[in-house]
């Protein structure tokens, strides 16, 4: 497909090695599916609800939900009782090159879903063979395509197995035991080829409205995600003191006509019924997001800033220590 073609050049990798899907969270099962051998599945406490659902597809293969590094936000680092079948899954913090997250996983099974990683452009050419890394096209994502994602794979072998698993466990005339309708459409292709040619006006658009978002977090003292605007991050994702904290922020924001949003509405440990996770929790309670769009201007920047003030003067300051306290 020219669009894997594209995505292989972009991501400087072999183009066998890519492979498109109608979605991320498509992309992160099929990742799974290509691992050799799946005893059991780590993964963080603090991300999406796509992660745990991803992972259950595997019924009845163990899904253990595993604290985050609370200043990181990393899956922690592997355990030695996880030698043997275990695949982990940690997500790379919204614009963290995804190498830097695969460090703590170097000769282990892992799928790495890279959030909104794309946007930084990441060398892919160097990645551990029994990684994959998955990523998302959705429309609130640098190259937003409206739906999509696609994962590169370490070798082609797990490539081939994932094309297969996506077009229903079919690779020539062979079938696998299991399979899905996971492909992406033509007309999303398209799409995100239209994406990609666009690339360097959407990156100079977005780099622009890091840094009005930057200069609004520097004069508030606002505590960012881990990667803050160091890369290109569709996300202003804030730290607040707490969660009643963060309902009177939202509440101020919208008297002045600011939206705002809650991506996390609770930890995976929790939703999936296990016990409450520390690290996680606190994230999923203290981290609230501000508008951020590739067309947000200095007015529109000026007006979040100083809702932002009023919010401060009202409920106090606004960032928090490094440890959460």
């Amino acid at each position: 497909m020219r669009l894997e073609q594209k995505i292989s050049e972009f991501l400087r990798v072999d183009p066998r090695n890519v492979v498109v899907f109608n979605s991320a969270t498509s992309a992160i099962s099929a990742g799974l599916w290509a691992q050799a051998r799946v005893g059991k599945i780590l993964i963080p406490g603090f991300s999406f609800v796509a992660t745990l659902r991803s992972s259950q597809s595997f019924w009845p293969v163990d899904v253990v939900v595993r604290d985050v590094n609370y200043s990181s936000w990393v899956l922690e680092s592997p355990a030695v009782e996880d030698e043997g079948d275990a695949v982990y899954l940690p997500v790379s913090p919204f614009g963290e090159d995804p190498s830097v997250t695969a460090l703590s996983f170097l000769g282990r099974p892992a799928v790495i879903d890279c959030a909104a990683s794309i946007g930084g452009q990441p060398d892919c050419s160097k990645m551990d063979l029994q990684h994959t890394y998955c990523f998302s096209l959705h429309a609130t994502k640098v190259l937003g395509a409206g739906e999509g994602g696609f994962a590169v794979f370490g070798t082609t072998e797990a490539a081939s197995r994932a094309r297969g698993w996506s077009n229903f466990g079919r690779t020539g005339d062979q079938y696998f035991a299991s399979g899905y309708n996971a492909k992406m459409s033509e007309v999303q292709a398209a799409f995100c080829l239209s994406r990609l040619e666009e690339w360097e006006t959407e990156r100079e658009e977005w780099l622009q409205a890091q840094e009005l978002a930057k200069e609004v977090s520097s004069t508030l003292n606002l505590s960012l995600s881990p990667t803050g605007f160091s890369l290109i991050n569709p996300y202003w994702l804030v730290k607040v003191p707490s969660n009643v904290y963060r309902d009177n922020l939202q509440r101020i924001l919208a008297d002045q006509g600011i939206g705002s949003a809650r991506w996390w509405s609770r930890e995976l440990s929790e939703l999936s019924g296990g016990p409450s996770l520390p690290n996680s929790s606190k994230l999923v309670e203290q981290t609230i997001g501000l508008p951020m769009f590739r067309s947000l201007n200095q007015e529109m920047a000026d007006r979040i800033g100083n809702a932002l003030l009023i919010a401060k003067s009202e409920l106090g300051p606004l960032s928090i220590g490094a440890e959460g306290s």
